[in-house]
């Protein structure tokens, strides 16, 4: 076994690493670790799992992560779990999880110090440093957890250090490690230790002034913070230096000779000090940066402009995601534009979106800027405003360029810019800066995906064109799963040229077997991760912000609009608006066009995951509001387009909930342009409702949305929610559910196979069942389908049957809109039967019927019937005007998308003309239909649109 701690948790069985996806899984596996080969009780797992608000059923909830763990290690490591009397223990040896190793690395070090073996503590203690690999738990949920054992961890790496920095200066290696004991004491500026340890290594170097400058600098941190002196050791090495004297550690004494006479100190100072330099901070670019010609080109602009700026310095803000390349960018261009900048080119990373710490101070990043042009501690202000006002100073007259890295939000940066107007600033950020840009002197620039052209440069670029080519295919497959991100481009780039035998398509194959888009890019590297990338984002939302983004994991959609995202989270509008703005600001969400967001599929994943770590009721109620919200606004925009059919509605929908807001619509458009906006979102959530926990939802949201897809042509997708309908209505042996669900694929079945017989069982099954239920008014909506099903096929005996059944039911029940609707379709199919007199007879009742229920969208249904029969019938003046009164009515109501109808009725009406002879109308109409029809995406268009163009060719 090899499992980690120290840094993203890890862990591997025969080098083999094992994927665990389960933010719950990571947090019990962590807490296992931590307590290697020692018992931890049942509670203590439910506390760090549920950070203390533990579900009811936690302990079986608990049990039930421990088997899924097992099965996610594997037979062997899994294991190496054992259940023990109240609790579990997992087994392992010190050298098979870092944390261990690290301590006993640590100890032998220490063993090794106490015997003078400095050479064997070195090694040791590099063994030691190595083993950490980023901030630890760094991906594990569990606050609690954190808060318990992140002292501890942090305290031993401390130590660590401390001892790794003794024994460098005791072999001599003081100015090896100067540079990093002056990042340890800034880090940590009130440790002692490290600031003597820095002391004596400026000393050693022979840089006595430095080494006192530090002292003096700690000595005041210590008393501006704490309020107290340095400690012993530190008194006694400062007076050590000041007699210019010291004793390494191991033993040697540093004794240096007198002091020289005063009048020639400050020569000899001089002498000492080194010559200032000009400041080159900016860290190596990116090896294979492609693409980005247009950012790189308004940064070319902004500084080409620069002389034309009065007064402040250039300040342009690199904002995107993170892990998009914003770093990248900035330290390319950067390096680019260096000999633009000769007095200095300055890096800082502020830290602010680091998921392990805190953003890094201003105070303390403007005293790294003067640093940097070594201004000496004495002329360091202690107060803040008068070192920012010194650091302005010293910038003033300097042609500097400044790259800003990682910056949470304008008040960090606004104290780090430059007043003099020979200065640029880069920032990069994950949130829109607005604050800091200003007149001719900011720019803001979007850093979003890759181009499929700059992804696939930067494919042949790190493969090599030959290789990259000979994929064929499966170069495209590379570039969609990379989703055009730098960062996971790089990785699975990567991967591929780790594994040169494999081909592109097994490299993909590999990456594609991982579900998780998160976890199929997880490095193991803080640096690197993805995932901890986007907890750095995650943990500077506010609450609002954080409560929308992890319901948002649980929305099965590809893009949400406000009224959506307010109900999802359970909040108003106003609040849900501002939340989307938070989002949006952070690039965990984007605008895709008024009101409508989006989340890459790598931000939907974490957000999944972090929905997954609230308790169980909290995601039902997530998912409770979104069903609720679409079948309540479903219901609302059929009501407005189409009241017959609400009334007609067989199910009783669940309870109004107070924290979702129904869509209110201003007309039917409005209403139509809402299902085919949200219809594939509805269609997602419906076919996962009983998987939710919602079954009922599955045939009351098919129902709704049924009432909307037999008018706009959409059968395919009706049927397959009227099967997922059906399936949740089985498993939960509803028989008024699966009625329902019967109903609706039989109705839209007979439409998509309008010669075929897929559609008798489902209608002839909902016959029945509603009979079983004794039903009459189900039992009259499935006679009245059968009686379309079998006039389409021709069954005039059947068809006549069904509809005098349906007929003498809607009376009974007094339905004057079924009445209607089954006459409209038995004077319909008696024009197919040759029986002229019955149609009309029928026809005409229905149209009464219609009118005097003020239905018009009946009353247009039935004007196209009327129409056909006496096209059919040869009376063409008469069929002409009802045609035209049809094509009026459905254009002057546009309702619920009764789009195929008005098609169908604008061909028939094309056909009449034909007959007649006015070949200009007929191809008129035609094309009318045309268009609809190909904004239906149905097969028919084409077919039509050859008889427009053998039409116009004179062959009619």
């Amino acid at each position: 076994m090899d499992a980690g701690i120290l840094g993203p948790l890890k862990a591997a069985d025969r080098g083999q690493s094992v994927r665990i996806t389960s933010g719950q899984q990571r947090t019990l596996l962590a807490a296992l670790l931590l307590s290697a080969n020692t018992l931890v009780s049942q509670d203590q797992l439910v506390d760090v799992l549920w950070d203390s608000k533990p579900p009811r059923n936690a302990h079986a909830a608990m049990r039930t992560y421990v088997m899924r763990l097992r099965q996610t290690l594997g037979a062997e490591l899994g294991a190496r779990i054992l259940t023990q009397a109240g609790g579990y223990l997992l087994q392992a040896e010190p050298e098979e999880i870092d944390l261990l190793h690290c301590g006993l690395l640590h100890r032998a070090a220490q063993t090794a110090v106490r015997q003078r073996d400095w050479a064997s503590a070195a090694r040791d203690l590099e063994r030691a440093l190595a083993l950490w690999r980023g901030e630890p738990l760094v991906d594990v949920a569990s606050q609690r957890l954190r808060e318990r054992e992140l002292p501890a961890i942090g305290q031993l790496r401390l130590d660590v250090l401390e001892l790794h920095y003794e024994v460098q200066l005791a072999l001599g290696a003081h100015q090896e490690v100067l540079r990093d004991l002056q990042a340890a004491v800034d880090r940590h500026p009130l440790h002692e230790r490290f600031c003597a340890q820095l002391m004596t290594a400026l000393h050693l170097s022979g840089r006595r002034s430095d080494a006192l400058d530090a002292y003096q600098a700690t000595r005041r941190r210590l008393a501006e913070e704490l309020g107290i002196d340095p400690g012993q050791e530190m008194r006694q090495l400062q007076q050590q230096i000041l007699a210019d004297a010291v004793v390494a550690p191991s033993g040697q004494t540093d004794a240096r000779a007198a002091p020289a006479p005063r009048d020639a100190a400050p020569e000899r100072e001089r002498q000492e000090r080194p010559a200032p330099i000009v400041p080159r901070q900016l860290p190596v670019p990116a090896s294979h940066f492609t693409g980005r010609e247009e950012e790189l080109r308004s940064l070319d602009e902004l500084r080409a402009g620069m002389g034309a700026i009065r007064r402040g310095a250039a300040v342009v803000t690199l904002v995107g995601t993170g892990g998009i390349g914003k770093t990248a960018l900035a330290v390319h261009w950067a390096h680019q534009a260096a000999a633009e900048f000769p007095d200095g080119q300055l890096f800082v990373d502020l830290r602010g979106f680091d998921p392990a710490g805190d953003p890094l101070a201003p105070s303390l990043a403007v005293r790294r800027l003067l640093d940097a042009f070594e201004i000496p501690e004495e002329r360091i202000p202690s107060e803040f405003e008068a070192r920012c006002a010194l650091y302005r100073s010293v910038l003033a007259e300097r042609r500097v360029l400044l790259v800003l890295d990682n910056a949470r939000d304008e008040e960090q940066v606004r104290p780090l810019l430059p007043a003099g107007p020979g200065c640029m600033v880069v920032v990069t950020s994950r949130q829109k800066l607005p604050g800091l840009l200003t007149g001719d002197a900011g720019l803001s620039i979007h850093v979003g995906l890759l181009s499929p052209a700059e992804t696939r440069s930067l494919c042949e670029r790190v493969l090599g064109q030959e290789r990259f080519a000979s994929a064929g295919a499966a170069a495209d497959a590379m570039i969609e799963l990379s989703g055009r991100i730098p960062l996971t481009t790089r990785i699975l780039l990567a991967s591929a040229n780790a594994q040169p035998r494999l081909s592109m398509q097994e490299v993909i194959g590999h990456f594609k077997a991982v579900p998780s888009h998160l976890d199929r890019f997880e490095t193991g590297d803080a640096r690197t991760s993805v995932r901890t990338a986007l907890i750095g984002s995650y943990r500077n939302l506010g609450s609002l912000g954080a409560r929308l983004f992890r319901a948002l994991g649980l929305y099965r959609g590809d893009r949400i609009a406000l009224p959506a995202a307010a109900a999802l989270a359970g909040l108003p509008a106003t609040e849900a608006h501002r939340a989307l703005a938070e989002l949006t600001r952070h690039h965990l969400v984007t605008v895709e066009g008024p009101g409508r967001y989006a989340m890459h599929d790598i931000v939907r994943d974490f957000a999944f995951e972090l929905a997954h770590q609230d308790p169980a009721e909290e995601r039902a109620a997530v998912r409770d509001r979104i069903l609720t919200y679409f079948l309540r606004s479903a219901e609302a925009a059929v009501a407005l387009a189409d009241p017959a059919a609400v009334r007609r509605f067989e199910a009783v929908a669940p309870a109004r909930r107070p924290d979702v807001t129904v869509e209110v619509f201003a007309d039917a458009p409005a209403a139509r342009q809402w299902f085919v906006t949200e219809r594939h979102a509805m269609l997602a959530h419906l076919a996962h409702a009983r998987e939710d926990g919602f079954a009922e939802f599955g045939w009351l949201l098919a129902e709704r949305m049924g009432a909307f897809m037999h008018r706009s042509g959409h059968w395919q997708e009706w049927a397959y929610a009227a099967r997922c309908a059906m399936a949740a209505a089985v498993a939960r042996a509803d028989l008024r559910g699966e009625a329902l669900a019967q109903l609706q694929l039989g109705w839209a079945s007979d439409l998509i196979d309008q010669g075929g017989r897929t559609a008798h069982p489902p209608l002839v099954r909902a016959l029945e069942l509603y009979e079983q239920l004794g039903d009459p008014a189900g039992q009259a909506r499935a006679h009245l389908r059968l009686t379309r099903y079998c006039g389409r096929r021709g069954q005039e005996a059947a068809c006549r049957d069904h509809a005098g059944r349906a007929l003498k039911l809607f009376r009974a029940a007094g339905d004057r809109d079924g009445e209607a609707e089954t006459l409209n379709a038995l004077g319909w199919h008696c024009v197919e039967f040759d029986d002229h007199p019955t149609a009309t007879t029928s026809l005409l009742r229905s149209l009464r019927l219609y009118q005097e229920l003020g239905n018009r969208h009946g009353e247009a249904d039935v004007w196209d019937s009327l129409a056909w029969a006496y096209h059919y019938a040869g009376e063409c003046r008469e069929a002409r005007r009802c045609y035209l009164q049809a094509i009026e009515l459905d254009a002057s109501l546009d309702q619920l998308g009764s789009r195929h109808n008005q098609a169908q009725t604008l061909i028939r009406c094309g056909e009449l003309h034909l007959t007649t002879g006015d070949l200009t109308a007929a191809a008129g109409f035609w094309r009318r239909a045309a268009a609809i029809l190909e904004e239906l995406g149905l097969p028919q268009a084409v077919e039509l649109r050859a008889r427009i163009r053998s039409l116009a060719a004179g062959d009619r």
